[in-house]
């Protein structure tokens, strides 16, 4: 009615959208990732009652495990799924003072449930010149291919700084990345729907409420962030079971939903 353009009174909301979600990626998202990762620890603690730590690093997974009056660690190099098989797998036992027992090489070991089967073992002691050959051996865990997969696939816990060297650890360890990739390719676009999303607002409300268009207003407020919301979730789930390329399920919604709220804005607005 002013003869304003759509975009001048726009501006404070975008740059308002894009801070908010430059905000979420380099600020919310880290701090959220650390608190739900000591969350987790603590669930597993107090009321799972797990005292198992386990870790990846750049030259495997590892586990550390009290038992009664020792602790086990175990070092495992990249396993090879869906088969959870390990290959030149090595675990130490040490007593209450952590003073070495026992120090056990296997070539192949496989988890199954919460047991570890070894293979082709050497059984080493401290003060024993000579090392024991076992075929076999099963050792007890408090974990299992669940609990190790919830541990390295929980995206929740991965801080948006941390995400590109975490996905390159879980890629040599053997374990599936896709979850963290499309995790991170969203959290890069966000910025961008949280402009859309504004984009799609002012495209549903541009026009006078007239007779006969508030109903309209109104569904179409609430529908059109459901459809874009559930629109991105169906297209992280296509990409993550490869369905998809990956990039593309993640950036689509954004892209889509911005291109759809320029086009409404120019073919509504009056300025």
């Amino acid at each position: 009615a002013s003869g304003v353009s759509a975009w001048k009174f726009m501006y404070p909301l975008l740059l308002g959208a894009l801070l908010l979600g430059l905000l979420k990626i380099s600020l919310l998202n880290p701090v959220s990732s650390v608190l739900l990762n000591q969350y987790e620890k603590m669930e597993a603690r107090y009321l799972s009652q797990r005292n198992s730590l386990i870790d990846l690093s750049e030259t495997g997974l590892w586990l550390k495990q009290p038992e009664n009056d020792k602790t086990v660690v175990i070092h495992a190099p990249p396993v090879n799924l869906p088969e959870w098989i390990f290959e030149n797998i090595l675990i130490l036992n040490f007593d209450q003072n952590y003073e070495l027992l026992s120090r056990v090489d296997a070539d192949e070991a496989q988890l199954v449930g919460n047991d570890l089967i070894l293979e082709n073992i050497m059984l080493h002691k401290p003060g024993q010149a000579k090392s024991q050959s076992l075929d076999t051996l099963r050792l007890s865990t408090e974990l299992n291919t669940n609990d190790i997969e919830r541990q390295f696939s929980t995206p929740r816990t991965v801080s948006f700084w941390t995400m590109p060297n975490y996905i390159e650890l879980l890629r040599n360890a053997g374990f599936p990345v896709n979850p963290l990739r499309v995790l991170y390719y969203k959290l890069l676009t966000d910025p961008l729907l949280y402009i859309a999303l504004v984009l799609l607002a002012a495209a549903i409300s541009m026009r006078p409420i007239r007779q006969g268009q508030t109903v309209y207003v109104i569904v179409s407020s609430i529908s059109v962030p459901v459809l874009v919301f559930f629109l991105g979730d169906l297209l992280q789930a296509l990409g993550i079971s490869e369905r998809l390329p990956l990039f593309f399920a993640a950036t689509a919604p954004a892209l889509v939903s911005f291109m759809i709220g320029v086009w409404g804005i120019l073919h509504l607005e009056d300025g």
